[in-house]
């Protein structure tokens, strides 16, 4: 795969980019009250059906211009799709749901590794899925989306995460235009999605938490 990160995480409808604007302004004002009670509920899961025509890969690739590189990147947005489910989250296939929560902490956590080089911890992972589960459940945008406009939106994270996992390995081989290349999509992604700076953003024990004037935000503060 070449190490060629999609330029934008919001397809071209308008829907899909209300969502992610949404998220962003109620991530900011919920991280100035309590971030972590998001998250309180070791239960709290939130899933979709999952549907049976894949629509992220062709949407992400529509991005490409020339017919040949669209065709390409399309077949590499679908192996990383089939990656996610099959490696990554292959106990949802049992159940027929594709677990929202887990598709966007696995996409916060590999751009989080692709921007700093630094794998988010195990331990992390469950509390940040809970944590963003909970975020998307409260968002406004979110309640009003289509059974098909979820469906991209989880697809579309699941595929990145994948595709920014396998950009950052690659660029360590590359060097370090690469590795900045990668660093400045990795930023870019984390922006769009929680309307922050991801220099502000951090990823702990507890799930995540901003700095905001100067100084950390505690996960339960």
């Amino acid at each position: 795969m070449r190490n060629h990160p999609a330029r934008r995480l919001s397809p071209h409808d308008r829907a899909y980019t209300v969502l992610v604007a949404s998220i962003g302004r109620h991530l900011m004002q919920t991280c100035r009250g309590a971030l972590v009670a998001l998250g309180g509920d070791d239960d709290v899961t939130l899933t979709i059906a999952r549907g049976t025509t894949p629509q992220a890969p062709a949407v992400l690739a529509a991005s490409h211009a020339h017919a040949p590189a669209c065709r390409a990147m399309q077949a590499v947005y679908e192996r990383c799709l089939a990656h996610y489910r099959d490696v990554v989250r292959p106990a949802d296939a049992a159940r027929g749901v594709d677990d929202v929560g887990a598709a966007a902490a696995h996409f916060v956590a590999e751009n989080v590794r692709a921007l700093r080089g630094a794998t988010v911890d195990a331990g992390a992972r469950r509390p940040l899925e809970r944590q963003l589960g909970a975020l998307l459940q409260a968002t406004p945008a979110w309640t009003r989306a289509s059974a098909q406009e979820r469906q991209l939106w989880f697809e579309k994270l699941a595929t990145l995460a994948v595709f920014m996992h396998e950009a950052a390995d690659q660029a360590v081989l590359q060097g370090d235009a690469a590795i900045e290349h990668v660093r400045q999509a990795a930023g870019g992604y984390l922006r769009e999605l929680l309307g922050v700076d991801p220099d502000r953003l951090d990823v702990g024990p507890e799930g995540m938490s901003l700095r905001l004037h100067g100084a950390w935000a505690p996960h339960g503060a």
